[in-house]
């Protein structure tokens, strides 16, 4: 990833259109805004889309940003699956009598 050097912070830069960016471990976690460790536990759990390149362990831009979406987009189906599930619990009455 590109970076410049604004007043004590870095801004990404966007690369040319067409062309598939790899990230390091720290460009992936300010991407998603999780820490390093996060995307570490990721890796190692192959939930996130990685590739090795020699001992480097690099992520492409466009799989980690499909990847995330998908992990939002079941999360946010299992909140509301829960929430339904918990609402609309049925119960045995048995027969009424009038």
């Amino acid at each position: 990833m590109t970076y410049k050097a604004e007043k004590n912070c870095f801004v990404f830069l966007e690369p040319e259109a067409g062309v598939d960016t790899y990230l390091t471990v720290r460009d992936v976690a300010v991407l998603l805004k999780l820490s390093v460790p996060t995307i570490r536990r990721y890796t190692m759990n192959k939930g996130i889309p990685f590739h090795k390149v020699d001992r480097a362990v690099r992520y492409k831009k466009s799989e980690v940003e499909l990847w995330f979406e998908k992990r939002e987009a079941a999360k946010a189906q299992a909140r509301s699956e829960k929430q339904v599930s918990g609402s609309f619990t049925e119960t045995e009455t048995g027969s009424e009598t009038v």
